[in-house]
């Protein structure tokens, strides 16, 4: 299965929410995965990039999705029949 989410990923070994105020994972705000000694923030890019960056992969995308269904991402991959995520 494919998602779409583009997003800016930072190793922060042993730091955590607290620190630096990161929100719930999947929200709007920075947030944390793997808490501990291999912790990453991720931070989700915006709207504007987001946009910039499908259009950038188009291409890619289609060629993806035409070799298997799984890979086909809805509002993103037009003209093919894509799954809910």
């Amino acid at each position: 299965m494919a998602m779409n989410m583009p997003h800016c990923m930072f190793f922060v070994p042993n730091l955590t929410a607290q620190v630096i105020g990161a929100g719930p994972v999947m929200g709007p705000y920075p947030y944390f995965i793997n808490p501990g000694p291999m912790a990453y923030l991720i931070l989700h890019v915006g709207e504007t990039e987001k946009a910039q960056i499908d259009r950038d992969s188009e291409d890619l995308l289609k060629e993806a999705c035409a070799y298997s269904s799984g890979f086909c991402i809805k509002g993103v991959t037009p003209g093919h029949l894509a799954r809910e995520l």
